[in-house]
């Protein structure tokens, strides 16, 4: 009798577990919905629980507050941010561009204006809670740290030191800047300034006047005084 109840646990077990993961992951869908729609503090447990058909209670044996789901979408996001940057890279091996470009219309999709809204309340929070900018600051060092070793292992040698760290963060600050732009405004972004976007990256991607420099006695010439200007239709 005892071994075969146990033959049963053995067997329910993955099962629970299986259904725990399927709850969870539609907790998290149902709060990324909420959020993005109607913002984090004005989203109320209540109103995530009626969005994935559940009571309040099932929501409560997943996740302890709403700080714990955005921790969850946080983490989340940090894995598949991660696994997509790697991806990029590899399809990507030496088309730096390429790679930056297939990172946005990867899964996640930055073009995805919902996406955007969710990651602006993210970013909000993360400015307030210290738990939830630790978890997005390291994700962002990781995946500058993954961008770093690519770009070197291509071209060793062809930055001043700091450069390229200038640069990474300033790619990052632009493009998160114009898809941020495409949450307010609802207009779709034109060909052409997508077009400049990736210029615009190619720019900052090219060490060649870097290198130039650095074999110079020159005082260094600021970084944006060195870019070709950009036209924004």
């Amino acid at each position: 009798m005892i071994k075969r109840s146990l033959r049963q646990a053995k067997k329910t077990s993955p099962s629970r577990a299986a259904l725990s993961r399927l709850r969870r992951q539609q907790i998290l869908e149902a709060a990324k919905r909420c959020f993005a729609r109607i913002g984090f503090h004005s989203t109320s447990m209540a109103q995530i629980a009626g969005e994935a058909r559940m009571s309040v209670g099932q929501i409560y044996r997943h996740f302890q507050s709403k700080e714990s789901l955005i921790e969850g979408i946080v983490e989340e996001d940090v894995a598949l941010q991660l696994q997509a940057l790697q991806s990029s890279l590899k399809t990507a091996a030496t088309d730096l561009v390429a790679a930056v470009k297939g990172r946005v219309n990867a899964k996640p999709p930055l073009v995805n204006r919902d996406y955007i809204a969710l990651m602006l309340e993210v970013g909000a929070e993360a400015a307030r809670n210290p738990k939830i900018r630790t978890m997005v600051s390291a994700s962002q060092r990781r995946g500058h740290a993954l961008l770093k070793k690519r770009i070197e292992s291509i071209r060793p040698g062809a930055w001043p030191h700091g450069e390229l760290d200038i640069r990474l963060r300033l790619i990052y600050a632009v493009v998160q800047g114009v898809f941020t732009q495409m949450a307010i405004d609802p207009r779709q972004p034109s060909e052409k300034l997508l077009a400049r976007l990736w210029d615009l990256t190619r720019q900052l991607l090219t060490p060649d006047a870097a290198r130039a420099r650095s074999r110079t006695r020159d005082p260094p010439v600021p970084l944006y005084s060195r870019l070709q200007p950009l036209k924004i239709q």
